[in-house]
């Protein structure tokens, strides 16, 4: 069995101060993530959402991936947490220019908080 995880994309914007996206950018963004092995979901407001395996996101990314104290997925370098996000340089250069940022949800604070089966 696979463990599948899923991320968040935020693509680029065409200007600092307008939620204004370009297509051919969304576009071009899943293409690279999805010739990577990610399944990509539809541009829903001004995101789309991309699966994948742990691996997939480490390989892809250059990160660790690990569950944080907060129970939420965090990228992780060289054993120090660098959040629930991804951005600017630290994105691979293929997306850098298409991707503004890459989350990781947080799970939801209310509910309960353990499954057993």
């Amino acid at each position: 069995m696979t463990l599948r995880m899923a991320g968040v994309v935020f693509p680029a914007r065409t200007a600092p101060s307008k939620l204004t996206y370009r297509l051919g950018a969304v576009s071009s963004a899943a293409a690279a993530l999805r010739s990577k092995g990610f399944e990509i979901g539809p541009f829903v407001g001004i995101s789309f959402s991309m699966t994948g395996s742990i691996r997939a996101f480490e390989e892809y990314f250059g990160t660790q991936i690990r569950l944080g104290r907060d129970r939420g997925y965090e990228f992780v370098i060289k054993n120090t947490s660098l959040g629930h996000e991804l951005s600017g340089e630290r994105l691979p250069e293929a997306i850098r220019h298409l991707v503004q940022t890459v989350a990781f949800p947080l799970p939801p604070d209310f509910g309960p908080t353990e499954f057993r089966g």
